[in-house]
């Protein structure tokens, strides 16, 4: 039928019932406030333009339209409690559901690894050996790599005198390269991206592998409905390989995930 009659006869027809049979107008989605971190290549990018992690959420929420808030890390940990946004990317589950946020599955993994130059001696196997050696690592690595490591550098333990988090993880890599001594508690992806922007070859470094070999980290939401919305999202990338394509474009290598 020609599109023009088809609109005429509609209404027509819901003339003679009595009624407008014209389908309501679906209501507007208002605009997602996104609270990601400050930029933090490859996860990171272009004031949250681009990179893995807003990647991976614009494919798991297609359509939505999003207006980014970037914060130091601690500020998106906080995001939703503080009522600042309506989603919070790349978080650990610190907070309850009972406070009003509500988890998603794990969303990015990091590689998180320590360290070292090549001239550095001494052995670390153990996150007990790091207490030997200046250790740089991010903003609130300490609560998040673990029982072990966060009571060796809880802020009243001896080794927390030699250590240090950074807001800011270029400032965190340009630091451990002018320390000699010094171990990087670090993503392998981020090391290897400051590193050669700020000049520095990735075979000068030896990587301790005292972590898990990913650490996961999810989305927060103010909106459980949201949540699940993405939750179902994240899953169809996964089971597609989007999820994968998305990471190797940003040049992150990873082993198999859970739902691949």
């Amino acid at each position: 039928m020609n599109r023009t009659l088809c609109f005429f006869s509609t209404v027509f027809l819901g003339a003679l019932g009595g009624a407008s049979a014209l389908p309501a107008a679906e209501p507007a989605l208002k605009p997602l406030t996104v609270a990601f971190s400050l930029d933090n290549p490859p996860y990171v990018m272009e004031q949250a333009t681009k990179g893995v992690e807003a990647d991976l959420l614009r494919a798991a929420l297609p359509g939505r339209e999003m207006k980014v808030l970037q914060l130091p890390y601690n500020g998106v940990q906080a995001a939703i409690t503080d009522g600042k946004a309506d989603v919070a990317v790349s978080v650990r589950q610190f907070a309850d559901e009972a406070d009003g946020v509500y988890f998603s599955d794990i969303f990015v993994y990091f590689q998180n690894t320590a360290a070292t130059k090549k001239s550095v001696s001494g052995k670390i196997e153990s996150i007990a050996d790091l207490a030997a050696f200046p250790v740089f690592a991010w903003e609130d690595a300490s609560r998040e790599l673990g029982p072990e490591f966060e009571k060796q550098y809880a802020p009243d333990a001896p080794a927390r005198a030699r250590y240090r988090e950074f807001g800011n993880q270029a400032d965190q890599v340009r630091a451990f390269w002018a320390a000699p001594e010094a171990v990087a508690v670090i993503d392998k992806n981020i090391l290897k991206y400051f590193s050669q922007k700020q000049g520095h070859e990735m075979d000068e470094v030896v990587f301790h592998d005292v972590f898990p070999a990913v650490t996961g980290f999810r989305v927060a939401f103010r909106d459980p409905t949201l949540r699940d919305t993405f939750n179902t999202g994240l899953k169809r990338i996964l089971a597609s390989g989007d999820y994968r394509k998305i990471m190797e474009k940003n040049g992150v290598a990873l082993p198999r995930l859970p739902g691949e």
